[in-house]
């Protein structure tokens, strides 16, 4: 009878059994299937777009580049570390030429792997290194977007209220900053409320300031079309607004 029960037992756990490696290997499926087809379809059709808008291909690990994005890191303050960044690997890169100063569109993976957290968060960065005299160090993202209490905070940056602010920027937008108080002029209010308006909460976007040069990006190296061209227009408007 023991024998009888245990034979049962287990052709009892054999469809649970399948069911997992079946399950398995539709996951390891899937990610080959990202990585080696849609990924590399997506990623063809974003610089394709991108060239339509003026942009051209550029060395990702270039000596001028490397640096604007070491001068303004953390650009998202969302990431796969619980208190600071990880390590970023820029995947691919293109440069607009056609402005005062060059604007760089960045695709990079940022990863990690420790004990605490492990991941790996895509990314789109558009970023020029500029000067931008009297402008405090600060970051802006729309408030309904939860990245973790505190976490600002922890890496230097604290809540403040821009002065000019329109009612309108102050409900949709958190400012931090690392210098205090933050003068945001009328046209920069729009050039970002214009932003939160076409990309959506859903996009995830975060922005930064610096004396030195600015930036916007968004946690999707591989963005849809329409989310993709609302993002070239984001930059392109703050670009005119400083």
């Amino acid at each position: 009878m023991i024998g009888l029960a245990q034979q049962s037992s287990k052709a009892s756990d054999l469809p649970l059994v399948g069911g997992c490696l079946g399950a398995f290997a539709l996951l390891v499926i899937f990610v080959l299937v990202w990585t080696f087809v849609i990924a590399p379809r997506r990623a063809r059709r974003q610089l394709d777009e991108y060239r339509k808008r003026g942009y051209a291909e550029a060395d990702a690990k270039a000596p001028e580049l490397s640096a604007a994005l070491a001068a303004l890191t953390p650009i998202m303050l969302e990431g796969t570390l619980h208190f600071g960044e990880g390590q970023r690997v820029p995947l691919n890169a293109m440069v607009n030429r056609s402005g005062s100063h060059p604007r760089y569109v960045v695709n990079l993976a940022e990863r990690t792997d420790n004990q605490d957290d492990s991941g790996t968060v895509w990314r789109t960065i558009f970023l020029e290194s500029r000067p931008l005299p009297g402008a405090a160090e600060f970051s802006a993202r729309l408030a309904a977007v939860n990245i973790g209490q505190g976490r600002e905070e922890r890496l230097g940056l604290h809540p403040v209220q821009p002065a000019g602010a329109s009612s309108e920027f102050a409900a949709a937008y958190s400012v931090f900053s690392a210098s205090g108080s933050v003068n945001l002029p009328v046209s920069l209010q729009e050039a970002l409320l214009n932003a939160a308006r076409a990309l959506g909460v859903a996009s995830r976007f975060n922005t930064r300031f610096t004396p030195a040069g600015w930036a916007i990006s968004v946690s999707n190296a591989y963005l849809q079309p329409k989310t993709l061209r609302a993002l070239v227009d984001a930059a392109e408007r703050i670009s005119t607004a400083l």
